[in-house]
């Protein structure tokens, strides 16, 4: 994964930081989704909670490009 960060128009300077806020980026949204809101009556459905986690991760890492 750390390789596809020097394909970037501006990578990480450390890109250990950027996967690991990626990962807690997904536990958190994954938690929230799958455990709490469930419980509540709230889901998403998949293609929707991978289209947002997507964009998200593609727009902080690219700027969008």
């Amino acid at each position: 994964m750390i390789e596809h960060f020097s394909h970037l128009p501006n990578p990480p300077a450390d890109p250990l930081v950027a996967i690991s806020a990626m990962n807690a980026l997904m536990e958190g949204f994954a938690y929230t989704w799958l455990v709490v809101n469930p419980s509540k009556g709230q889901t998403i459905p998949d293609e929707a909670a991978i289209d947002v986690l997507t964009n998200l991760l593609h727009h902080g890492l690219t700027g969008g490009r």
